[in-house]
């Protein structure tokens, strides 16, 4: 299902194509009502067209921009574990991908439960439904993460398998399921706390520090948050749970320079017509949604859009040099790998992958 967001009658702007495509998550989620809003924006600054094409799955979104579907995939915690060939992405027909960012917003995440299912912290979740969605990496590893707070695995649980992630919050709020994880300012985990169970978010406290180093051993790029945006949150009922980047605006390394800043520079630009549309996208101004640490490398059109607005600096210069050789060493692994276990297949491929890569990534 490919979604047209309308024409705008705008000025025109030969920088910019007349129609754009992006891949985002699907109906329901906080990334599609994110990029909805600022596909609007940019719709309102110039006369174009963007056309979104929703997809429950991280492969689904990622597959769209890799066979050039879509000029851009507004990606979760996908855009690392592709960048990495990890999960999913350690299939033979994925492996690392050389993937780069434009523009991601700082977001949080956690595990959501109904008020009143009488789960009130994490070791709660034990033998209770817990969502898993497919070719969902970026959700599953997060929720597992979460989850070792109490030493807790989905082997602890009972692992309830979903298509999709629309579909999880809906089970919560119909009494199939316990538990899932989700961000919090996504319109479906507001219909929850909207309705007759409610919503409650399980902390993840900065103090529990062994919590937290089990925690980023899964997910080394999530950090302690206190969060008041979203359902059933606000200033006197916050939730501290995790802080990463999401939606993550991706496309891959070979993408042209003056493409990426011309977009990137489009959505700064039009920020003033997207930022009031929901609570939450104020945080895409561009000094808190560029620079890094970041999942992935930024792209160099990006990189020459912040520089002209001062928004980076020597640290994120090394940063991301860092970033482009570990992903360079990856993608170097991957091919000679490739090139010697080609009869290898399914999960022995995978296992015999993961060994290689984490010998490369220790010798360099």
């Amino acid at each position: 299902m490919c979604l047209t967001l309308g024409i705008s009658n705008s000025h025109s702007n030969d920088n910019l194509p007349r129609t754009m495509v992006w891949s985002v998550y699907d109906i329901g989620a906080s990334g599609y009502n994110e990029a909805s809003a600022i596909a609007e924006g940019i719709m309102k600054k110039y006369d174009i067209r963007v056309r979104l094409l929703p997809s429950g799955t991280s492969i689904g979104r990622l597959l769209a921009l890799k066979r050039k579907r879509v000029s851009v995939s507004f990606l979760g915690t996908e855009a690392y574990f592709a960048s990495e060939g990890l999960y999913d992405f350690s299939a033979k027909k994925w492996g690392p991908q050389d993937l780069r960012l434009i523009i991601g917003r700082p977001n949080t995440f956690g595990i959501a439960v109904p008020a009143d299912a009488g789960i009130n912290n994490i070791a709660d979740l034990k033998d209770k439904r817990v969502a898993y969605v497919t070719a969902n990496p970026s959700l599953n590893v997060k929720v597992l993460g979460i989850m070792a707070f109490a030493n807790l695995t989905f082997s602890d649980v009972e692992k309830v398998i979903y298509p999709g992630f629309g579909p999880t919050i809906k089970a919560l709020q119909n009494g199939r399921l316990d538990a899932a994880g989700a961000v919090p300012t996504g319109s479906a985990v507001y219909e929850l706390a909207a309705s007759n169970k409610g919503i409650k978010w399980l902390d993840m406290p900065e103090d529990n520090i062994d919590g937290w180093k089990k925690l980023n051993k899964l997910v080394p790029f999530m950090k302690p948050q206190k969060e008041i945006l979203g359902a059933g949150l606000d200033e006197n009922n916050p939730a501290h749970i995790g802080g990463y980047n999401y939606p993550n605006l991706t496309v891959y390394a070979e993408t042209s320079e003056n493409e990426v800043y011309n977009f990137m520079k489009a959505i700064d630009e039009s920020f003033s017509f997207y930022k009031d549309i929901s609570a939450v996208m104020f945080k895409w101004k561009l000094e808190l949604s560029s620079g890094t640490p970041a999942e992935i490398p930024i792209h160099k059109g990006a990189i020459k859009y912040l520089k002209e607005k001062n928004l980076w600096n020597e640290e994120d210069e090394k940063w991301n040099n860092a970033r482009l050789k570990r992903l360079a060493i990856l993608i170097g692994t991957w091919k000679n790998f490739l090139t010697n276990n080609d009869h290898l297949d399914g999960e022995e491929f995978k296992k015999e992958w993961l060994k290689v890569r984490e010998l490369a990534l220790a010798n360099n």
